[in-house]
C-alpha cells in the first residue's frame, strides 16, 4: 500500500506543477489536470492489484500452463512432437575445438531415432542439411545412411542448423532444427 501512495502522490504533484505551469503560460489547465489525477489513480491501482495479476494462470496452444505447473498439458505436446517427427531429432556431437585456424570448431549433425522408426526401418532416403547463407554449400544432401546420415562441418560462430528429411514410404517430408551453440 505503501506504493500506491507513493505513486498517487507523485501523480497528484505533476497534475499541481503542470497546472500551474499552463496558468502561468496562459492556458486552461483543467484538462489537463484532470487526465493527470485519472492517470496517476490508475497506476496506483496498477500497483495494487499487480501481486493479484501475478497468480493468474496463462493459456498456452498447447493447453493450460501454469507457474504450479501443469505437467500433462505439456507432456501431451511432448509426446505429439515425437509422434509428428516420427522418433527423429536432429542432434549434434559436442564441438571441439577447429583443425581450421579460422575457425572455431568443428562438429557433426547427425539424425537420432528415438525408439523405431524411419531411420532403423530404413526408410530415410536423404538428408538435405542448410547451414546458411554464408555457406559455399547451400543444401548438402547425405544419401548414406551411416552414422545417421551424418554430416561434419567448421563453425565460425553458433547457428540455427535445418535439415530435411526425405523418405522412401511416400510419407511428407520433415523439416527438423538444431541450433549449435558455440563458445569462445
Amino acid at each position: 500500500m505503501r506504493e500506491v501512495g507513493r505513486v498517487l502522490l507523485w501523480g497528484v504533484v505533476s497534475a499541481l506543477v503542470a497546472a500551474l505551469v499552463l496558468v502561468l503560460a496562459g492556458q486552461k489547465p483543467l484538462p489537463i489536470v484532470i487526465g493527470a489525477l485519472i492517470a496517476a489513480v490508475a497506476i496506483a491501482l496498477a500497483f495494487e492489484f499487480l501481486p493479484l495479476l501475478r497468480n493468474l494462470e496463462l493459456r498456452f496452444p498447447i493447453g493450460r500452463v501454469t507457474r504450479k505447473g501443469n505437467w500433462q498439458a505439456t507432456d501431451a505436446e511432448r509426446i505429439r512432437r515425437y509422434q509428428g517427427h516420427r522418433g527423429l531429432f536432429l542432434v549434434h556431437e559436442s564441438a571441439v575445438p577447429s583443425r581450421d585456424p579460422t575457425q572455431k570448431a568443428d562438429v557433426v549433425v547427425r539424425l537420432a531415432q528415438h525408439g523405431d522408426g524411419p531411420l532403423t526401418q530404413g526408410t530415410v532416403a536423404s538428408v538435405e542439411y542448410v547451414f546458411g547463407n554464408k555457406f559455399e554449400d547451400h543444401v548438402r544432401v547425405k544419401t548414406q545412411a551411416e552414422g545417421g546420415f551424418a554430416i561434419s562441418e567448421s563453425l565460425w560462430a553458433p547457428l540455427l542448423i535445418m535439415a530435411r528429411v526425405c523418405f522412401t514410404d511416400s510419407k511428407p517430408d520433415l523439416l527438423l532444427e538444431r541450433y549449435i551453440n558455440i563458445h569462445d
